[in-house]
């Protein structure tokens, strides 16, 4: 119970039966990376702000580096994903185009 005591709801918990449910501090508990929420979350402001043409808002989403190398390799996935798309796209109009001489 020692632990507890630098729990906020520390004075709650000591009338509860298995505190450690509550605090988080139960075995095999799972917990999430904040890291990774953050840097999918700059992913979505990413997006919205090239949507809206916001570079300033755009820019402040490469926050901290771990964030940064994320957001570096999701765009040049889409580069590689969406010129790939064009190439197959101009390669199918040109053949019928040929098709139709």
């Amino acid at each position: 119970m020692a632990q507890l005591f630098d729990h906020p709801y520390a004075e709650f918990l000591e009338h509860v039966e298995k505190p450690t449910r509550y605090t988080g501090a139960e075995h095999g508990v799972r917990r999430k990376d904040w890291n990774s929420v953050d840097c999918r979350l700059q992913w979505r402001r990413l997006i919205e702000a090239v949507k809206a043409r916001d570079v300033s808002a755009a820019l402040s989403t490469f926050r901290s580096p771990q964030t940064a190398t994320f957001l570096t390799i999701r765009l040049a996935e889409q580069v590689w994903l969406r010129g790939n798309a064009a190439l197959r796209g101009a390669v199918r109009s040109s053949d019928s185009a040929g098709a139709h001489v």
